[in-house]
């Protein structure tokens, strides 16, 4: 347990996995300190999302799929002579369609707009559309943006 000195007031803080004995703990030491707490902790009933989800499955997170966009779009563009590219952010992000556990996903990537911030970089804004296998309508549509630098 944290000192007296020890002050966490109006701080918010996420724990993730806070269901657990350590993360319960964690978790109560934390208000005690003052801190607005968050908990995230996944747990996955498959019999209890069968019975009770309008999915009648589990169901992964839009936010694991707006993740993957990086890794499932690697291939469907190249921008020469670019030293490197980082995540800048998002502008729209919209979830329309659950992806049930084992679904397939992949995406198709539109250029939407490049920007000069300056002389060495661009932001390259993105529309992602993240297909499901087996579904007439995609699981996601994201605006992304890719800061590239020369």
């Amino acid at each position: 347990m944290a000192g007296p000195d020890f002050r966490l007031d109006e701080r918010v803080v996420v724990v993730t996995g806070g269901m657990g004995q350590l993360g319960a703990s964690f978790t109560r030491a934390l208000i005690a300190a003052g801190a607005r707490v968050a908990v995230i902790d996944a747990r996955i009933d498959a019999d209890r999302a069968k019975n009770e989800s309008p999915y009648g499955t589990t169901i992964a997170h839009g936010f694991l799929t707006l993740s993957m966009i990086p890794t499932l779009t690697k291939e469907n563009y190249r921008v020469e002579n670019a030293k490197m590219a980082i995540n800048y952010g998002s502008n729209k992000v919209r979830f329309i369609a659950a992806v049930p556990s084992g679904g397939r996903i992949r995406a198709r990537s539109e250029l939407i707009d490049a920007a000069k911030v300056d002389d060495n970089t661009v932001n390259l804004t993105v529309k992602n559309t993240i297909e499901l296998d087996g579904s007439t309508k995609p699981a996601a549509i994201a605006e992304t943006i890719v800061r590239v630098l020369f």
